[in-house]
């Protein structure tokens, strides 16, 4: 019996919307609360504070995407392709959305999920597990070096959604392990013994509520469709920009 549940464009909307929100969040709002009068200030900060935290659902969803993108393709080397084009057009949008301009030491998200791409790829051509986990190290330095948006944390997140994939509980495990990466006190697991609380990049770990509920299916193979998903990216950045500067 087929499972039901969100179909794949279900997922990606909830992670554009998300995305879109705290974008909006990181690129207009903080905009109008530096411009804005004292008294304005606060209410700005309270916006800007809600955006981003829907935001942070946004991230674990597309490495969840992209591994089981990897997993389920016939075809590889267009599923690169593909990232490979978006994280071309993306990477002048980006500069000038987050920067104001070209910004050579920092590189968009989609450097960080190709990265991820090809360490995967790696990973599926080696059974033993112990070389799938030594192959998370050299990612995640090239990805610190480069710079790339979420760095070495995004890296993990991949690695975390591509080994799990069969395992018993893992939603479980994918919350508690997302929350290690996001928890800026990670090397102290037991700091809820003192009062447990979430900071906001710890919320991450409530993306895997729609993740649990993927269907593991797709709606439509409409080619406009995957490729809108993919051209989103840098063109929600490049109208916000563009908004900015208005």
């Amino acid at each position: 019996m087929p499972k039901r549940g969100l179909p794949q464009e279900g997922l990606k909307m909830i992670a554009c919307v998300t995305m879109l929100l705290d974008h909006i969040g990181a690129v207009i709002v903080l905009n109008c609360f530096y411009g804005a009068a004292t008294a304005e200030k606060a209410a700005w900060a309270e916006l800007y504070e809600m955006l981003r935290t829907i935001g942070r659902l946004a991230f674990p969803i597309y490495c969840f995407l992209l591994a089981e993108g990897v997993f389920r393709t016939r075809n590889p080397r267009k599923y690169g392709l593909r990232l490979l084009i978006g994280m071309l057009l993306a990477e002048i949008p980006f500069d000038l959305a987050f920067y104001g301009g070209i910004n050579w030491e920092r590189q968009s998200v989609m450097v960080t999920l190709l990265l991820g791409f090809v360490m995967l790829e790696l990973m599926n051509h080696s059974p033993n597990l112990t070389v799938k986990l030594l192959l998370i190290l050299p990612f995640s330095l090239l990805a610190e070096g480069m710079g790339t948006d979420y760095g070495a944390m995004g890296i993990h997140v991949i690695a975390v959604f591509a080994l799990s994939r069969e395992w018993k509980w893992k939603a479980l495990w994918q919350a508690l392990l997302l929350w290690f990466i996001f928890s800026p006190n990670h090397l102290m697991m037991l700091n809820w013994l003192s009062g447990f609380t979430l900071t906001v990049q710890e919320l991450a770990v409530f993306a895997v509520v729609p993740i649990a509920l993927y269907s593991g299916k797709k709606a439509t193979d409409s080619k406009a469709l995957q490729w809108g998903f993919y051209l989103f990216y840098p063109l929600h950045l490049m109208i916000l920009y563009l908004i900015s500067v208005i």
